[in-house]
């Protein structure tokens, strides 16, 4: 057992006594020590030799981005203003081309239709009021085809050049077109078909105006035909990303 002897008269007495039996002398008992961390005394933690660890280590082991990564990265940049290389010219594209003068040829053909019919007796019994085969606004109508056609020949020649160049006009400009393009065999076939069939009533079907009337019937019909093509091609160009990366010169 445990025990304390007095310093003053060195009686021993027990551990658990508070003063000494004999003189009466107050024992002084330390104070149990609390260990406390270097936080809560007050005092500054000790420093690490150590570099400080990142909580995310992909981010701190990857060198810093370049300006043309975050452009590529970012989604707000639209593909039409890409900053990536041009691509070149592909199957469609030239497919595209050969389309553009494949219309200047059938529009050539057209004009040429269109102007040997004014020197035929037929322009005159159509464009004369007294005359029973008479169509009112027939001759209006055959100025505006005329025009039509001269414009849509110029037009398909001139898109060649942006197209060619790979230039980013092109891509507004095509957009144009093709819509008038639609715009163009919609009046062509309405008109068409109507001037056959005015034309059904009122001519005799023989050996001169029956080939006349089915070449005006298949010259319709190939009408239809170029409409959804061209519809197929304004697709194509409003949402292919492939011709966003190629025209952005």
């Amino acid at each position: 057992m445990s025990s304390v002897k007095c310093p003053e008269c060195g009686l021993v007495n027990f551990a658990s006594t508070s003063e000494c039996k004999r003189c009466h002398l107050k024992f002084h008992r330390p104070e149990p020590v609390v260990e406390t961390s270097p936080a809560v005394a007050g005092e500054a933690p000790p420093v690490s030799d150590r570099p400080p660890v990142d909580a995310n280590p992909t981010t701190a082991s990857s060198p810093q981005r370049s300006a043309a990564d975050n452009r590529k990265a970012s989604p707000s940049l639209s593909p039409e203003y890409s900053y990536e290389k041009p691509k070149g010219l592909n199957a469609p594209m030239i497919l595209f081309a050969v389309y553009l003068l494949l219309s200047v040829a059938a529009l050539l053909f057209q004009f040429r239709q269109i102007f040997t019919l004014s020197h035929t007796p037929v322009w005159r019994h159509l464009t004369d009021p007294n005359d029973m085969l008479y169509i009112p606004g027939f001759a209006l109508t055959f100025y505006a085809s005329w025009l039509l056609h001269v414009l849509g020949i110029l037009a398909s020649l001139l898109l060649l050049i942006p197209l060619l160049l790979r230039r980013h006009s092109f891509l507004k400009l095509v957009r144009v077109y093709l819509v008038a393009g639609l715009i163009y065999f919609v009046v062509e076939i309405t008109s068409g078909l109507g001037l056959r069939y005015a034309l059904m009533q009122r001519l005799p079907i023989d050996s001169q105006t029956g080939p006349m009337l089915d070449s005006m019937y298949w010259a319709s019909i190939l009408r239809i035909i170029g409409f959804l093509v061209t519809f197929i091609w304004f697709r194509y160009f409003t949402t292919s990303d492939r011709v966003k990366r190629t025209f952005i010169k």
